[in-house]
């Protein structure tokens, strides 16, 4: 039998640098929120890890079809699995306890969020 050889080590991009590209990026869009939830939030990558990205924003596109308006985000050089919901959507599937959602509040970083009483942009660092 071949043996297969297992791969570890960090990932190539941190989490910190992960966290403050998605924050970057999510300045200037429609953006509401941007969550990183997963093991660049945990702290655990490693070298096959992936970011996982929950963006809430208020949108009429399909949701099949929403991702396509970041493609920035996947030129991280690292895979990503990318989310978006409008405001409406997320605070449902919160309310109905989906254990994705429930896993995003509970171990996510919030790395972007809009304010909602003025309008401005609050970059939350980390």
């Amino acid at each position: 039998m071949d043996q297969v050889e297992v791969v570890k080590g960090p990932p190539p991009v941190s989490p910190e640098e992960v966290r403050r590209r998605i924050r970057e990026y999510a300045v200037g869009t429609g953006v509401a929120r941007a969550i990183v939830f997963g093991s660049f939030a945990r702290g655990d990558a490693d070298v096959v890890s992936d970011v996982d990205v929950i963006l809430i924003e208020p949108t009429s596109r399909p949701f099949i079809e929403r991702g396509l308006a970041h493609l920035p985000l996947f030129r991280m050089g690292l895979g990503v699995d990318l989310l978006v919901y409008t405001p409406e959507e997320y605070e449902r599937l919160k309310a109905d306890g989906h254990p994705l959602i429930e896993r995003a509040e509970r171990e996510g970083i919030t790395v972007y969020a809009r304010s909602e009483s003025r309008g401005s942009e609050v970059a939350r660092p980390g």
